[in-house]
């Protein structure tokens, strides 16, 4: 039984009690592993939960959670490039899982590598198109973060290349999230003036920056305070 579904991070206490029980039962339970692995990670202990992952492994488990699970473990223990090759390996095995491919995507982030992050955030998007809302705004949500973190990259080198490049895609990113209900207006012209403060040199000016990025988002401008500049 699924302790961390029957349970829930309501009731993390619970759900960690019941799983340990369960071992105590059967030492080499590797499901119930799995899934104390998963909820040690909800809970902010990733050592442990990739101990208890590497002890679902050892048992012959191998399955999706298991490998998306010990993936983020060791990304959050500072192996965000073994993290990174094992869930690169599995979306290969599994190209339709969009966990995979968001997992991937968060890995690379802790990684710094913006360009493979929303690579692997669209793949997500895209395989998301039967889940649930919920889900696919969250992986909307990641996305556009994702191209906002590539643009700022490019506007902080003053590669007018690559800035220019990313706004198709963020324009996808972008509608996605407004059509999920994801993208807040005020939070979206903010993340825009962030990446034009950031802009220096002569290459890549701010206010193209700011003028490119809001182009870029199918939102309307803040409105202005009465008697303020037009």
């Amino acid at each position: 039984m699924d302790e961390v579904a029957r349970h829930g991070l309501g009731d993390a206490v619970g759900a960690e009690t019941a799983l340990r029980r369960a071992l105590e039962t059967d030492p080499a339970f590797p499901t119930a592993y799995t899934n104390l692995g998963r909820l040690l990670l909800a809970t902010g202990r990733a050592p442990e939960a990739r101990e208890v992952l590497e002890r679902a492994k050892t048992l012959g488990e191998n399955g999706l959670e298991l490998r998306i699970a010990l993936a983020s473990a060791l990304a959050a223990c500072g192996e965000a490039a073994a993290g990174e090759a094992l869930l690169a390996e599995t979306v290969r095995a599994a190209p339709s899982s969009a966990e995979a491919w968001a997992a991937l995507g968060d890995v690379r982030r802790v990684r710094g590598v913006a360009a493979d992050a929303l690579e692997a955030f669209e793949a997500a998007t895209a395989a998301a198109a039967d889940l649930p809302d919920p889900m696919r705004a969250g992986f909307a949500r990641r996305r556009l973060a994702a191209a906002f973190a590539l643009a700022l990259e490019a506007s902080r080198c003053g590669d007018r290349a690559a800035f220019v490049a990313v706004l198709p895609r963020m324009r996808l990113a972008a509608a996605e999230a407004v059509s999920l209900g994801v993208l807040d207006r005020s939070k979206a012209h903010e993340l825009a003036e962030r990446c034009a403060e950031a802009t220096a040199g002569p290459s890549l000016s701010a206010a193209t920056v700011r003028a490119s990025l809001l182009g870029a988002l199918p939102v309307a401008p803040p409105p202005r305070a009465p008697g303020g500049p037009a």
